[in-house]
């Protein structure tokens, strides 16, 4: 978002929005943009941009301060690098392809395996929902 005035100012702004978006207020971020005074707007398309970005994403958006509360990661690396042990790394250079259904279901079957669960889902239908015991949460997560 593209804004202008004093350094003062825009970090003011800009930790005025990251204080709402930390605590999950994405109505709240949406409404303090809306309402921000014009004087301080470089480009009024970015800020259009940034206020539909959040409204289509905010049911992606967490509570990044209960998250960190619960020593959950604020980021995507996890899931990112599990994407790559299960899907990527078979995937690559052998000649598969990407279609979604196809690295879908490999990213189902190399998880159960992974996580020692491909025979209750074939057998049972059903995945335990737990943390092993000998994980940690952030280990977990």
């Amino acid at each position: 978002m593209a804004l202008k005035g004093s350094k003062n100012d825009r970090h003011e702004i800009r930790n005025a929005l990251d204080r709402k978006l930390w605590a999950g207020n994405v109505n709240d971020a949406v409404i303090y943009l809306k309402n921000l005074d014009h004087k301080f707007i470089k480009n009024t398309q970015h800020l259009e941009d940034a206020i539909e970005y959040l409204e289509r994403k905010q049911p992606y958006i967490p509570c990044y301060a209960l998250m960190s509360s619960l020593d959950y990661r604020n980021s995507s690396n996890p899931v990112e690098k599990a994407n790559d042990l299960l899907v990527a790394e078979r995937q690559k250079n052998n000649g598969m392809s990407w279609l979604y259904n196809g690295s879908g279901a490999l990213a189902v079957i190399s998880a159960l395996l992974y996580n020692r669960e491909l025979r209750s889902w074939l057998i049972h239908h059903e995945i335990p929902f737990a943390i092993p015991t000998n994980l940690s949460l952030q280990e977990a997560a």
